[in-house]
Order: structure tokens, then C-alpha cells, then sequence
């Protein structure tokens, strides 16, 4: 007991000194890490004390098939919470090492056309919606229940087209951000909230309520009416997501008379606290290389599949499915010490687990450096006065989030390179000048 408050306590000190600094360099400058230092107190701080004085005892608890199976994590919480505190420390020092911004940038304006962004974002949209129908599947015949199909796996014609759907979000941040017509943005957020709960896509929903609440904070003063529709919009998006995780089935299959709406059966607390237990998982592989004496490692290749997931498959063939999975997921299957036949469980650890498998705690702390050295070096000379910079900086918050939160690099690269993509286009078409 004694260790693992020690070890607590270590972690909420370090968090502590990550807030201090990002309020002494001013918390709006520095949004979308302080917005990463949150997801962190909540993965790596909150949840796994809430599951510590709860004994939870593996990673999967009690939970139906899961019961009574997978490693005992009980006696690894303190070596956990010590890793923990141990890399954002260092994650910290990276992002806080290369200084303040330069200033003296000029003051650019940008000549907005809302047109252009509508006619991206419906040419996504059609992009995506051809994609399905490439395939045989009409999103139109699932939401109205009349189809036993469902989006959940289907990459139709092609998983690039299907993946513009991050386009999606980034259009309706810019849509915010030049003051899109509202009946206009209303209905490009319904078009999109539709087809990204039949997708069965949750993440993406709450992506793109970070990046548009970001966007409306950035532009509030503080005070107590912020405070009042801060408080009222908070409960709002409480309830969205835990109404979607209780019927997320029930949304991909078209099964609507099925769902739940009382917020009464949703067990809020334990609810949030088992949709962001990866850091059990990473207690988990932390284990894994605390007692395991032929523990492997990946050598960081699992980081450079982003290169294979871009090769179209019409060129790799069989050579691109001969490459999977990739090397990290053996290693937390094996960590994970489940029955042989289960095959893969689709448990994500959070980003950490990837480090350590890279190399062990070497590896953890030289990464975790980098990682806050490289978002610095992207945020660094940008500022939020600045539309084309804002932008970028949402978008990056918004991939940063699927990576701390789900860990696979590659997929971290496919979301920011699609997010991306209405960014380049939108902002190149553009005319700007500077003032």
C-alpha cells in the first residue's frame, strides 16, 4: 500500500508541474498540449487510482467473457504509476526544453470563401458515400432498418475513400472557424454525425467535439456566463457520448428501437473509467517485462507501418497481407496471457506500451523526449490569431488525441494525413495577405 501511494503521489506531482508550466507560459498558447496533459491526468492518473482502490485485479475485471482470466496487475500498480510519472516527466521536459515562440511574424488575413469549404466538404461526403455503394451497401437501407448490414468492417472500394471521412471533421472545424452559415453548419454536422455512428466511427464524434469546442473556448473570455454554458454544454456531451457507447451497436446494425436514452442505466463514473482504462493495459505490458525472461521487443518497426498501410494493395498484393500484423501485436497478445483460441481481442493500450515494446524503459524515456520535442517543434512560431495556424493546431490536437488514447502510430499518421487534407486544399485556394 505503502508503495503504490508513494508512487501516486509521485505521478500527481509531476502532472502538477506540467499545469504550473503550461499556465506560467500561458495555457491558450500552448492549448493543444495542455488539452494532452488533461488526457493524460485522466488515462494515467484518474482512472487507474479509481480502479487501484476498486482492487480491479486484471484489465478486463469482471467483465462478461472476460472474467477470471488474463494477468493479475495487482502487485505491478505502484511499478506502474512509477512509468507513468517517470515518462510524461520526460515528455514534459521535451516539450518545455526548446523555449518561447520568436516574435515579430506578420499578421496574415485571409480572404475566406465559404463556398469553396461546402464544396469540400459534400465532395468528401460523396467520396465516401460512393465508396459504400461500390461495394453493395446503401448507408440509406441501414438507417432506415432495412438491411441486416451494417459499416462496421466494410472498406468498400477502396479504404482511402473511406478514410476521407476525417476530412469530414476538419471541414466543419474550418466551417466554424470562417462563421459558415448555421443552417448550413448544422446540416453539414447532421450529414456527418450520421454517417460516422453508422460507420460505428465513436472517435471520430469526439474528435470532432474537441476541435470545435477548442475552437469556441479559444474565443471566450473567462467568466461566469462561460463558466454556465461550459458546465451545460460539458453535461450535454457527457450524455452524447455515454448515450452512443451504450447503443453504438444498436446504431451500426439500424436496431434504433433497441436503444437505451435514460441517463440512469448509464453507471456514468464506472462507465467514463472503463472506456479510459488503457493505462491497465500498459500495466499490463509493463509486467510482461518485469517478469518475463523471453519478453520481445519490436525495434520500433511497429512506428514505420504507416509506409505499409499507405501502399495501395493493388500494387503490394499478397506481400502487403504477408506483412501483418505488425510486430507489436503478438507481443501485447502474448502480454495479455488470454486463451490461445480467443485470437486477437482488439484491447488498444495507450501510446507508452508502444514505447516500451520498442526497447524497454530505455526506449520509454528517449521517445517520450522526442514525442515532446517534436509537438513542440510543430507548435513552435504558430499562433492562434493566425486562421491557418489555428487550424493546424486544432488538427493536430485532434489526431494527437486517437494517438495518446489508442496508441497505434500508423493509424496516428492516416487520421493527421486525412484531417490534413481539406486543410492543404482550403488554404492553398485562398488568397492572403499580410497586414
Amino acid at each position: 500500500m505503502f508503495m503504490e501511494l508513494a508512487s501516486i503521489s509521485m505521478l500527481l506531482c509531476v502532472l502538477l508541474l506540467g499545469y504550473f508550466l503550461l499556465f506560467r507560459a500561458g495555457f491558450k498558447s500552448h492549448f493543444v498540449f495542455g488539452f494532452g496533459w488533461i488526457i493524460f491526468t485522466v488515462y494515467y492518473f484518474a482512472t487507474p487510482v479509481y480502479f487501484y482502490f476498486q482492487d480491479r485485479s486484471t484489465v478486463w475485471g469482471s467483465v462478461e467473457a472476460f472474467r477470471f482470466v488474463g494477468e493479475n496487475i495487482t502487485p505491478f500498480y505502484a511499478r506502474g504509476f512509477l512509468y507513468f510519472s517517470l515518462a510524461l516527466l520526460f515528455i514534459l521536459t521535451g516539450y518545455f526544453i526548446m523555449g518561447r515562440n520568436q516574435p515579430g511574424y506578420p499578421t496574415v488575413m485571409f480572404h475566406h470563401r465559404k463556398g469553396l469549404l461546402i464544396f469540400l466538404f459534400f465532395t468528401f461526403y460523396f467520396l465516401i458515400i460512393l465508396n459504400f455503394l461500390i461495394s453493395g451497401i446503401n448507408p440509406l437501407d441501414i438507417l432506415l432498418g432495412s438491411t441486416d448490414e451494417t459499416l462496421w468492417s466494410v472498406t468498400g472500394g477502396s479504404n482511402y475513400l473511406k478514410n476521407f471521412a476525417d476530412s469530414l471533421i476538419t471541414c466543419l472545424v474550418l466551417a466554424w472557424l470562417i462563421k459558415v452559415d448555421r443552417r448550413m453548419f448544422f446540416l453539414m454536422a447532421l450529414l456527418s454525425l450520421i454517417i460516422f455512428l453508422l460507420m460505428g466511427f465513436r472517435y471520430r464524434i469526439i474528435m470532432t467535439l474537441v476541435g470545435l469546442l477548442t475552437l469556441g473556448l479559444l474565443n471566450k473570455k473567462v467568466g461566469p456566463a462561460l463558466i454556465v454554458r461550459s458546465a451545460a454544454t460539458g453535461t450535454f456531451i457527457l450524455y452524447l457520448l455515454l448515450f452512443i457507447t451504450y447503443n453504438r451497436f444498436q446504431f451500426v446494425s439500424g436496431d434504433f428501437d433497441a436503444m437505451v436514452f435514460s441517463p440512469s442505466e448509464f453507471e456514468i463514473v464506472h462507465t467514463l473509467a472503463e472506456q479510459t482504462r488503457g493505462a491497465l493495459d500498459d500495466i499490463n505490458i509493463i509486467q510482461y517485462y518485469e517478469t518475463r525472461r523471453e519478453s520481445r521487443h519490436d525495434y520500433g518497426l511497429t512506428f514505420l507501418y504507416f509506409i505499409i498501410r499507405a501502399i495501395p494493395r493493388s500494387l503490394a498484393g499478397e506481400w502487403k497481407d504477408s506483412m501483418y500484423p505488425p510486430p507489436a501485436f503478438p507481443i501485447v497478445d502474448e502480454a495479455y496471457n488470454l486463451p490461445a483460441d480467443w485470437g486477437p481481442t482488439g484491447e488498444a493500450p495507450l501510446f507508452l506500451s508502444y514505447f516500451l515494446i520498442s526497447g524497454g524503459l530505455p526506449a520509454l524515456i528517449l521517445l517520450c523526449f522526442l514525442s515532446g520535442f517534436i509537438i513542440r517543434g510543430f507548435l513552435r512560431n504558430r499562433s492562434v490569431r493566425n486562421d491557418r495556424d489555428l487550424a493546424f493546431m486544432i488538427i493536430l490536437q485532434m489526431a494527437l488525441f486517437q494517438w495518446f488514447t489508442r496508441g497505434y502510430f500508423p493509424q496516428f499518421v492516416d487520421h493527421l494525413f486525412f484531417l490534413l487534407v481539406p486543410y492543404w486544399i482550403y488554404f492553398k485556394m485562398i488568397r492572403r495577405e499580410e497586414v
